[in-house]
């Protein structure tokens, strides 16, 4: 069993004013690589806090945090930056595309932040902008989006939108792919649609998979369930 991530009592807390707020409460947890997770809960559990420290978006306050083994409390913001870039795939309700862009353009932009980024590189890699577009084309007929590379985000429906938003998080070729309420703005049949199109590219491509869902239809097709209740895991 080979773990790709791993929290050690982590805890999370703020201060939006004088009286601090604890979000996260001693959360023991390991992800096997490989597999799919749903994240589940009340709203203001916690569930996106959590999905954000697992991407180094956020640090905890208190507790460790490994990634592949490695403690990212002893990671500059530098390095955090380099690991997301290697190793982490991003989905969000809102997709968050840039609209002056192409939905190739869009999917390719993670790749040349990369390439620009000598420490994001992976040894031995000086890929060509002509190799980026190449990827990014494969990676958009993957999603069934072959016929609308040119498309500009305004031109798509949102499910298409979707689709491009989860061939952008995988154009790295990341070991882990979070997913914050991936169908939440599709209706039913749509968000379906992009859900199983999730499970099958963690099929075929063995990327681990952490969502997190109010939709308990789609959490039945995880693996594993994590579910949090004012900051705790509920067994």
């Amino acid at each position: 069993m080979e773990i790709i991530l791993e929290t050690q009592n982590l805890c999370k807390n703020y201060f939006p004013g004088e009286k601090e707020v604890k979000v996260l409460k001693n959360i023991n947890l390991k992800i096997e690589t490989g597999k799919i997770y749903v994240i589940l809960g009340p709203s203001g559990a916690g569930k996106s806090t959590l999905l954000h420290i697992f991407g180094t978006i956020e640090r905890p306050s208190e507790g460790n945090f490994f990634f592949i083994g490695q403690d990212i409390n002893d990671f500059s913001k530098d390095q955090l930056a380099v690991l997301r870039s290697r190793e982490i795939g991003f989905i969000f309700q809102s997709h968050l595309l840039l609209p002056e862009f192409t939905a190739l353009e869009n999917v390719m932009i993670p790749a040349f932040i990369r390439a620009e980024n000598p420490e994001s590189r992976l040894e031995g890699s000086n890929e060509k902008k002509a190799d980026i577009k190449k990827r990014a084309l494969k990676g958009l007929e993957e999603v069934g989006l072959k016929n609308r590379v040119n498309h500009k985000p305004q031109q798509l429906s949102g499910g298409e939108q979707q689709r491009v938003a989860v061939a952008r998080a995988l154009i790295n070729n990341p070991s882990l792919i979070l997913a914050d309420e991936p169908t939440g703005n599709l209706d039913k049949e749509i968000g379906k649609r992009v859900f199983q199109l999730l499970l099958d590219l963690n099929k075929r491509r063995g990327t681990t998979l952490i969502v997190v869902t109010h939709n308990e239809e789609l959490a039945k097709c995880c693996n594993q369930r994590i579910y949090l209740e004012d900051g705790h895991i509920v067994v």
